[in-house]
């Protein structure tokens, strides 16, 4: 079974391939952090869709009296920065992440049965901000999970004062691949064929974060994760994301399986 750095050497390739044949910012998504964590070279920057999944770096505007910038915008950054402020402040634990991204995932899979339901084919344009949504809430994620990193194991695996089980965690994370394939897997049913080149790179995208995700949660947090989640694995659920091209994902999953 091929080395986390040898998965992600043949990753960095074939997303820097990608890259440069879709209208993608920056290079490889997510990468270049993958291979960092791995000892791998980078390939780029860490700019996924216009996402920096690297640092959260907030522009703040100009407020003053005579700024050109309308108050209800300003009001806007003012509330993300305390936003991230708070977040740094007091970062959540791994379970509340992930129990959060289940939630917001379970949303964006309601919204589209809504709309694909008894349909055919359904328009790309409708179909891309869904999959760029899923993308975004696991970048978000990926965000809230490197916050704590190197915090103490008990705080890392609690849950309303008690300390979970590495492997309760993994039933939490696998049910968030799941939806992950679920919500892909309906979009792919009823894209058009004609519009199978425009999802793959959007969900490429998704693979890439996913992965960098997986990466941070296996290797840096330090929980006994990746040796709990390999007896959770399943053939069937390794097969199905791969039916979807989660390819990637699938690699790094195979790791905890041996």
């Amino acid at each position: 079974m091929p080395s986390f750095r040898t998965i992600f050497t043949v990753a960095a390739a074939a997303f820097a391939a990608l890259s440069s044949a879709a209208p993608i910012a920056g290079d490889a998504p997510g990468v270049n952090q993958v291979a960092q964590l791995v000892g791998v070279s980078g390939v780029g920057n860490d700019i996924l869709h216009g996402v920096n999944v690297e640092n959260v770096d907030v522009t703040v505007l100009d407020t003053r009296a005579d700024s050109d910038v309308p108050p209800e915008v300003s009001n806007i950054f003012a509330d993300l920065i305390d936003s991230l402020t708070e977040r740094e402040e007091a970062p959540a634990s791994l379970p509340v992440i992930l129990i959060d991204v289940k939630a917001k995932l379970e949303v964006v899979l309601g919204q589209l049965k809504a709309l694909v339901d008894g349909k055919v084919n359904v328009d790309i344009e409708v179909l891309k901000p869904i999959i760029e949504d899923v993308r975004v809430i696991i970048a978000g994620a990926l965000v809230s999970v490197k916050l704590i990193v190197g915090h103490p194991v008990e705080f890392i695996l609690s849950l309303d004062g008690k300390v979970l089980a590495a492997v309760d965690v993994c039933q939490i994370l696998i049910s968030v691949l799941v939806l992950v394939h679920a919500i892909l897997a309906c979009v792919l049913h009823v894209v058009a064929a004609a519009s199978i080149k425009i999802v793959a790179p959007l969900i490429a995208g998704v693979a890439a974060v996913l992965a960098n995700l997986l990466v941070v949660i296996f290797v840096d947090l330090k929980a006994g994760i990746f040796v709990a989640i390999g007896p959770l694995l399943t053939p069937a659920l390794l097969e199905a994301l791969a039916a979807i091209k989660l390819d990637l994902v699938v690699a790094v999953l195979k790791k905890g399986t041996n």
